[in-house]
């Protein structure tokens, strides 16, 4: 700490980054996301990245429509519950992934590597 001039401990917090899937499955993933992160006391990040390049003017208007689209269901359930939700846009899901966990300082699972997962980014399409 005595080397970056680093004069004592600040505190810090465990977060929990959960990834919202296209279909039905968000709402369970962020309800076991809650309960982990109240085991750990820890922040609860829950983010959906939206591809839009790839979605016809039809789907990207049925996005916003909250009421029949599972994952804005789930992002809304994410707020109730007290999470920082984030709705992320770009082609490479796995690149606006690790560009969030960096931003807010979410770690990558134990095991693997921010490089690891910048890896996997150039081969997801």
């Amino acid at each position: 700490m005595q080397q970056h001039a680093i004069t004592h401990p600040w505190p810090t917090a465990e977060r929990i980054l959960v990834c919202l899937p296209a279909g039905a499955l968000g709402s369970r993933l962020v309800r076991a996301g809650r309960r982990a992160a109240s085991r750990l006391k820890a922040e609860l990040h829950v983010v959906r990245v939206e591809r839009p390049a790839n979605l016809s003017l039809k789907e990207q208007l049925s996005l916003r429509d909250s009421d029949g689209n599972p994952a804005a269901v789930a992002l809304r359930l994410a707020e109730q519950l007290g999470a920082e939700t984030a709705v992320l846009n770009g082609d490479n899901v796995a690149e606006e992934i690790l560009n969030y966990a960096r931003q807010h300082n979410v770690p990558v699972k134990p095991g693997t590597s921010y490089e690891h997962l910048n890896n996997l980014s150039t081969r997801v399409p």
